[in-house]
């Protein structure tokens, strides 16, 4: 079933106010994440941690949410289809990757409040030097993985 021009103006204008609305909180999370990580002051972490926790349910996924609905409504509701043109296709995958990766986090934030709202300069000093080392083993895992690849391409073409 087609919908009506209106109706579909209406539903293209409320996906891309979603989808743009969501990008947009997506920033405002990260700005949050980064004071958070390189404040001194424990009162600022914390705030930003509440606020990232508030961020992350009441705008973020709904706005995720509601990309991904008024996505599938154009795409069932018009000529395009889902899958009759790849990037169509490509979009609702990539949304569908990116709500899930949310909701795989979105969890977790509970936990950074709750541990927020017991620290205190120690606390702060100490779960920094626990983030940075882990940054650090992340990046040294990842470029060993890359030379074992690299290696392993080499060693498959006789170079």
């Amino acid at each position: 079933m087609l919908m009506n021009p209106s109706l579909r103006k209406l539903m293209l204008t409320a996906h891309i106010v979603s989808s743009v609305g969501w990008l947009g909180a997506v920033a405002g999370f990260l700005a949050l994440a980064i004071a958070a990580l390189y404040d001194q002051n424990v009162l600022v972490v914390r705030a930003a941690y509440f606020s990232m926790e508030l961020v992350g349910w009441y705008v973020i996924v709904p706005l995720c949410l509601a990309s991904l609905l008024t996505g599938l409504i154009q795409s069932f509701g018009t000529k395009w289809g889902l899958f009759r043109h790849y990037w169509i296709s490509a979009k609702f995958v990539i949304t569908l990757l990116s709500a899930l990766i949310l909701f795989a986090f979105t969890h977790r934030l509970l936990l950074i409040r709750t541990d927020a709202r017991g620290c205190d300069d120690a606390h702060v000093r100490q779960s920094r030097k626990r983030n940075r080392a882990f940054a650090r083993l992340k990046r040294a895992v990842h470029h060993a993985d890359r030379n074992l690849l690299v290696d392993s391409g080499e060693k498959a073409v006789g170079l």
